[in-house]
Order: C-alpha cells, then structure tokens, then sequence
C-alpha cells in the first residue's frame, strides 16, 4: 500500500498487480474506500465507460481504479463532480497527482471561471444599448402616431364638413324636384276636372238651365284661386 501526501493530508493508494484480469465494484470500493454506490454515481455523472464481463457485471482494471482514487483525491480537495469532469482527459491519462497537479487543476478552473462573468459584463452592456435603442424607437413610433393621429382628426373634420354640405344640396335638389313633381300632378287634376266640369257645363248652358250657369261661374272661381295661389307661391 503507497501512502500519498498532499495538502497535509494522507491518501493511500494499493500497489496493483498489473497482470490482474479486472476487479468486482466490491473490490475497488475497498481498495478505495469509497462505497459502491458512490463509484456508480462517480461513473454515471462523468460518463466513465467501465468495462462489463460476461455476466454484466462491472470489471475495473488497474487503470480504472487509479482513475478513481484520482477522483477521490479531487473530491477531497474540494473539487465538484463537474470541476472533475473539465480535466478528466488530462487526468485519464496521469499515473499520479501531487500537490502541484491538483494546484494547476484550480488555477484552470479558476480562469474559466473569470471568462464567463467576463461574458456576463459585456453582455449586460450589450443588452442596456439594445434596450436603449428599443427606447428611441419606442419614442419615435409615439411621436409619429400622435402626428398621424392628429391629420386623421383634422382630415375627418374635413371630410365631415364636405359630405355635410354636399349632402344638404343633394337634399335641396331631390325636395325641389318632389315639389315640382306635385305641382305638375296637381295642375293635371286641377285640369282634368275643368274639363269635365267645363264640358257638363257647355251642355246644361246650350239647354238654358240655370244650374249651367252656376257651374260656370263657380268654374271661373276656382280659377281665380288657382292663379292667386300659383303667384303668392312663387
């Protein structure tokens, strides 16, 4: 068994035999005094592919076990399962982890870190002269809604005025028209009854009745009346 200091704290690590053909998850869980179902949720979330015998089985080579005791040690130093996951590739491929390494791991994350909340600054910047311009434009298309507006209102004052006055000369004209029409019907009637009244008229006065003379005056009577209405009408 290797003892590995860092950080003043002790890690152990079993010196394998490296002809060993694979170890059962109970296996590794007490080499590396990790639970079992703590090495699967390791595998899981950094997408480990351990390898399976025939029986389904997980099989851990030497390779995998120090890989997790790499895992282990990280954790221990404060690392998130997702920190662990950015340098696994490098740290897939390191036969130890010292003190050195696990610093040069934080100084990474640490820098990557600044990079985002970087990303956030500009962004927050970009967004406050995008909503600035989405202000002016805001303010533009009120001002021209309240211009266009304005000449609608005054355009339909306008044309609320025309159709008024165009509007009472269609009436005038129609009204004279009907009062022209009425007249013309009534000066029919008016002479179709002269006619008749004129033609019993003529025969009763031929006989000598007097009644044809009465006829005849109130004839001339009515036509009197017509005439004094014709002129104080115009």
């Amino acid at each position: 068994m290797l003892y590995l200091p860092i950080n003043g704290k002790y890690y152990y690590l079993e010196v394998y035999n490296m002809k060993h053909t694979g170890y059962t998850i109970s296996d590794a869980s007490k080499h590396l005094n990790v639970e079992a179902h703590v090495l699967r949720y390791w595998e899981e979330e950094l997408e480990l592919n351990i390898q399976r015998n025939e029986l389904g089985h997980r099989c851990y080579s030497e390779k995998d076990i120090l890989l997790f005791q790499h895992i282990r040690v990280l954790k221990d130093e404060g690392f998130s399962l997702h920190d662990i996951k950015t340098t696994l590739p490098e740290l897939i491929k390191r036969k130890k982890l010292d003190k050195e390494t696990i610093q040069l791991f934080k100084s990474r994350l640490n820098s990557a870190a600044l990079v985002p909340a970087n990303s956030d600054i500009s962004r927050k910047k970009t967004d406050n002269n995008s909503l600035k311009q989405e202000d002016k434009l805001t303010q533009f298309k009120e001002i021209m809604d309240s211009i266009i507006s304005q000449a609608i209102s005054n355009n339909n004052k306008q044309l609320s005025e025309m159709i008024c006055e165009n509007t009472s000369e269609r009436i005038i004209k129609e009204m004279n028209y009907l009062f022209r029409t009425l007249d013309d019907d009534e000066n029919t009637r008016i002479m179709q009854l002269e006619a008749a009244i004129e033609a019993a008229a003529g025969v009763r006065l031929k006989s000598g009745n007097s009644q044809g003379l009465n006829v005849a005056a109130t004839l001339e009577n009515n036509r009197k009346k017509k005439h004094f209405f014709k002129r104080k009408n115009k």
